[in-house]
């Protein structure tokens, strides 16, 4: 990776120049340090020289999005209902996951409204481990952190299914925002923005990041038709 510019901008964000063309602003914060520079350093120690330096260090695994890397586990969150996740949207992270060579999870939240059966079925079936949940109830609640122990994990899912809430279900002094869903849309609102990493006692490491409202599969790495076919 050849890195022609890197401009110190605000609040510890860096806007790097790939090739002539391809531009990124990444924003530093604790969890992008450590898995960028694999190090001890703080964000105000990174200077630009240091992040050009480490930006091309190697990685177990990469995503764009969510915007994480060097994870054991994707853990997608999905609802049978308010919102309800389209299952082709499990099918796809799944496959990323997979041929990330990273652990997909499929956590079905939101079941004290909805057990939803059928893609409980659909997944167990298949091979994957599929949890359910009620961030509301604590249902699950117990499982999930058994499944997240000792393991660096990245939420992802549509808005509103309950990444937040299960964080705070899991534990209270997150106190992390949690966004209502629309009513007429039938989808979340964005509430959590940016990329946040959590410590859960056990040694879990829980990775937030931003919901969405639909997935966009061209700025994923899903691999060829023979390896995507593998992931299932």
């Amino acid at each position: 990776m050849k890195v022609n510019i890197v401009f110190n901008s605000y609040d510890k964000s860096f806007l790097v120049e790939i090739g002539k063309r391809d531009e990124t602003l990444y924003s530093l914060n604790d969890y992008v340090v450590k898995e960028l520079f694999n190090s001890s350093l703080s964000v105000e120690q990174v200077t630009p020289e240091i992040f050009v330096q480490n930006l091309s260090m190697p990685r177990r695994n990469a995503f764009i999005r969510p915007a994480v890397a060097n994870i054991d586990q994707l853990i997608m969150i999905a609802a049978n209902v308010n919102p309800v996740t389209d299952p082709f949207l499990i099918d796809r992270v799944v496959a990323i996951a997979e041929n990330a060579d990273c652990e997909p999870v499929v956590c079905l939240n939101k079941c004290d409204l909805d057990p939803a059966d059928h893609l409980y079925a659909i997944y167990r079936s298949i091979g994957f481990r599929v949890l359910r949940t009620s961030a509301a109830t604590g249902l699950g609640v117990d499982e999930l952190r058994d499944a997240l122990r000792g393991k660096t994990s990245a939420f992802t899912g549509n808005s509103g299914v309950g990444k937040s809430s299960l964080l705070n279900a899991l534990d209270p002094r997150f106190s992390v925002q949690v966004g209502e869903v629309s009513q007429p849309l039938g989808r979340g609102r964005h509430t959590t923005r940016h990329v946040e990493l959590y410590t859960l006692s056990g040694g879990a490491e829980i990775i937030d990041t931003p919901g969405f409202s639909s997935f966009d599969t061209d700025m994923m790495d899903l691999g060829t038709a023979d390896t995507l076919a593998q992931a299932f």
